[in-house]
This record gives C-alpha cells, sequence and structure tokens, in this order.
C-alpha cells in the first residue's frame, strides 16, 4: 500500500487529478445534472446541490479521508492482490509456447498485452494457411489465454502467431491424434 501512496493514492495526485477531471467536465456538467440529479445522495449521505465548484470542493474534502481511512485498513505487509496490481502488469507483449505440446485434441495459448490493443491470434498450417483465428479483438492489457480444439484438423505441426500494435510473433506446436 505505501507504494501507491508515494504514486497513485498520493493525495496531491489526487487532488490535482480532481481538478483536471473538473475542468475536462465542465461543458458536460448541466447535461449530467439533468440526468443524474440528486443521486449523489446515495454516495455522501446528506447533501444539497449548490453548484459544480461545491461538488468539486467536497470530494476533494471526502478523498482524503477516505484514503486515510482506507491506510488504517490495511496492513502493510504485503498482499497477493497488492502484488498482482503493482508487479504482475504486462511491460512488454509476450506470447507464451503453448501447453500441453504435443497435444490431442485441445491446447492453451496464453499472452499477455501492456496496453489496450486490437489484436488477432490465429493459427495457421505447415502450408501457411490460416486454419483458425482464436482473437480478433480489441483487449485490455493484461494477461490472458485461449483454449484452441484441434479436434476438426489432422495431425501435424502448426504455426500460431499474434499480431497487435506493431508486434508479431510466432510459436510452433504439434497435434498428435
Amino acid at each position: 500500500m505505501d507504494e501507491l501512496c508515494k504514486d497513485l493514492l498520493d493525495t496531491n495526485v489526487l487532488m490535482t487529478r480532481i481538478d483536471q477531471l473538473f475542468i475536462m467536465l465542465n461543458e458536460s456538467r448541466g447535461r449530467n445534472w439533468l440526468k443524474w440529479g440528486d443521486q449523489i445522495l446515495y454516495f455522501l449521505g446528506s447533501y444539497e446541490h449548490a453548484s459544480f465548484e461545491q461538488d468539486s470542493t467536497l470530494l476533494k474534502q471526502w478523498f482524503p479521508e477516505r484514503i486515510t481511512w482506507l491506510d488504517e485498513q490495511f496492513e502493510a505487509a504485503s498482499t497477493p492482490v497488492l502484488d498482482e496490481i503493482l508487479y504482475n502488469h504486462p511491460t512488454q507483449f509476450v506470447l507464451e509456447q503453448n501447453y500441453p505440446n504435443p497435444f490431442n485434441p485441445k491446447t492453451v495459448i496464453r499472452y499477455a498485452l501492456p496496453v489496450t490493443s486490437h489484436f488477432e491470434l490465429s493459427i495457421y498450417n505447415i502450408l501457411g494457411q490460416r486454419v483458425a483465428t482464436l482473437v480478433n479483438k480489441k483487449q485490455p492489457a493484461g494477461r490472458y489465454q485461449v483454449e484452441w480444439d484441434a479436434s476438426t484438423v489432422s495431425s501435424g505441426v502448426y504455426y500460431y502467431r499474434l499480431e497487435a500494435k506493431g508486434y508479431s510473433e510466432v510459436k510452433k506446436m504439434a497435434v498428435i491424434k
């Protein structure tokens, strides 16, 4: 938690971000109030809307109190969830070797995206012909896995390729029936 408080959850960083967001949202604030009205009562309890500026001030008062409370609730010790957030975010595109390999009829392919990307993960036969497209969409940064069921193809060597944002990598696998 200390690592987050020094950077991402630093009170000054949060206050600056709130100011930036309120400036960015200034034009749409009237439409927001017309649509959502006083639903802020659900979050803040008793509250009387006076102005957009008052909303900003209240939010900036509430955040430091909430962060202080959160700090008191967490131990300084590392937790698996915190480790996942801080240390397990992919920093580069990765295409891992499928497993099992060789396989019959299913295998798992893992990959990692460091940024939100539109990408394609496809399977090719030894002649370079596409036999399957496993994924062809935009996904947020993160680690993923997909299963390929090769029950409709013959035994042999196949290649799988991940292409995204200027990145391309190919790996080899074998289907044995």
